[in-house]
């Protein structure tokens, strides 16, 4: 199969606003795909831009290469007015994948590398990641932030998601931190890809000045459990375990409690924190290989 595609979409519309341009450059020959450019513009001025090859190999399967970069990047699917896209926070990301199998399960269990994303200060819409989320994933997101259900913009101070994969085992930890005007978010996670096992575990912190009354509405300990396909929800520290809307009784949570540092959720600047630690262990792992 041989094949040659370019697309160059000027403007791309979403409801009554332009939100970016859209760029592929990809070829098809003798059984290797190459994906020379995907490059996303908004109007903010943000670019991303990815790159990738599946290659056949000598062992009957592919070899896998993957890599993305951008800058003031914004997410605006949800944004219904000029004002509401002009203060969304802006990202950066940065990912690096490689990867051999001869399916696509052997190809996710083999991957190596890292994804790292950086997110500035900004106010979100509700329901801004509703577009991408299956029904699970949603109900997990109002678990996290009970304030994202009642106020119609959620105030971001910084967020950042960085992951670290080593032979199709996803770490990270935190692999995920969030500061807002009322929390701060924080969560460990390990993903076995090769058996898509689940285990993450979130803290969340009420900022300070927030009340006893709406700081009652913040559970401090979430669990996530099972597999990618069938994860399972424990939300109270006292170890009830739900699942499908069973309750089940539970060892509690005091071993998630103690996988977060009290000194790094009372940094004034976790974000930063984070993202020093993380390549402090990016590093090591590149060292001792």
């Amino acid at each position: 199969f041989e094949a040659d595609v370019e697309i160059d979409a000027g403007e791309v519309r979403t409801r009554a606003l332009t939100m970016l341009s859209f760029d592929l450059d990809a070829t098809v020959s003798d059984g290797a795909l190459r994906i020379q450019k995907i490059a996303y513009g908004s109007l903010r001025g943000g670019v991303l831009t990815v790159s990738a090859d599946l290659i056949p190999n000598d062992s009957d399967g592919a070899d896998l290469r993957f890599s993305a970069d951008g800058e003031n990047l914004v997410l605006g699917l949800r944004a219904k007015t000029e004002e509401d896209l002009q203060q969304l926070p802006p990202f950066e990301a940065r990912a690096e994948l490689t990867a051999s199998g001869k399916t696509v399960r052997e190809l996710a269990g083999s991957t190596d590398g890292y994804v790292r994303i950086i997110g500035g200060a900004g106010r979100v819409p509700a329901g801004s990641l509703s577009f991408f989320t299956q029904d699970f994933a949603t109900e997990l997101l109002n678990t996290i932030n009970p304030f994202s259900k009642s106020d119609p913009y959620t105030s971001v101070e910084c967020t950042v998601i960085l992951l670290h994969i080593d032979d199709g085992v996803v770490e990270g930890a935190p692999a995920f931190v969030q500061q807002t005007d009322k929390l701060r978010i924080f969560a460990n996670l390990n993903v076995d890809l090769k058996t898509e096992k689940l285990d993450a575990s979130f803290k969340m912190t009420p900022r300070k000045g927030l009340g006893i009354s709406l700081t009652g509405l913040v559970n401090p300990y979430i669990k996530l459990t099972g597999t990618l396909a069938k994860p399972a929800l424990v939300l109270d520290p006292e170890g009830v375990f739900i699942e499908g809307g069973v309750a089940v009784a539970t060892a509690g949570l005091s071993i998630v409690a103690k996988s977060f540092k009290d000194r790094f959720l009372s940094d004034k600047d976790p974000c930063g924190t984070a993202l020093v630690k993380s390549d402090e262990r990016y590093k090591e792992r590149q060292d001792a290989k």
